[in-house]
């Protein structure tokens, strides 16, 4: 959620950007409640996009509760990444935003049971020539959806499926993982 701004900044209390930060707060919570979090694991985060007055560059910071805080936190941050501040300078902010996350539990993916660590024959559609770096080789063509958990290859082959192909470069191996991930490696796998 995000409230597009651009004034001076202020050096007094109260935060005139308070209750627009407030108001962004409130519609996040409202929004994660309404997809089923409980407030609790709510989590809202406060950031401003501040640059000196005229500079065509914004840096976005963390907003705290109060002003001069977020005033000291931009000279801070535009000298760590600029090595250089202007103290006197005015400051503008240009937009607040409000990051709402909704906290949930670590989803468990099913695991596939572990088999031969040859590919079983229904998985090898074809051998082709290849060429990789100038050279022909002869290639095995596999159907990804018939590699079992455990199941590894030796460059270079194709595994394809309905929507990507992986080439696998001669001296690389790939190994199935238990969430039927392809994980390729330099060298042959043992």
């Amino acid at each position: 959620w995000q409230n597009r701004v651009k004034s001076e900044m202020w050096t007094a209390e109260p935060n005139p950007a308070h209750d627009a930060l407030v108001e962004l707060e409130r519609k996040g919570a409202r929004d994660l409640a309404e997809e089923g979090f409980l407030p609790a694991r709510i989590v809202l985060e406060r950031t401003a996009d501040v640059r000196y007055l005229g500079q065509s560059y914004e840096i976005s910071i963390p907003f705290p509760s109060r002003g001069r805080k977020l005033v000291e936190d931009f000279h801070r941050r535009h000298e760590k990444l600029y090595s250089y501040r202007h103290p006197q300078a005015p400051v503008e902010i240009v937009a607040i935003r409000v990051k709402a996350r909704g906290l949930s539990d670590k989803i468990r993916l099913p695991k596939g049971k572990a088999g031969a660590a040859r590919p079983s024959a229904a998985a090898l559609i074809k051998k082709q020539p290849a060429y990789y770096a100038g050279k022909r080789f002869s290639a095995g063509v596999h159907d990804r959806d018939k590699l079992a958990p455990g199941a590894t290859l030796s460059g270079p082959a194709l595994v394809i499926d309905f929507g990507s192909t992986t080439f696998l470069p001669p001296g690389y191996s790939l190994r199935v993982d238990e969430h039927l991930n392809l994980v390729l490696g330099k060298g042959r796998r043992k």
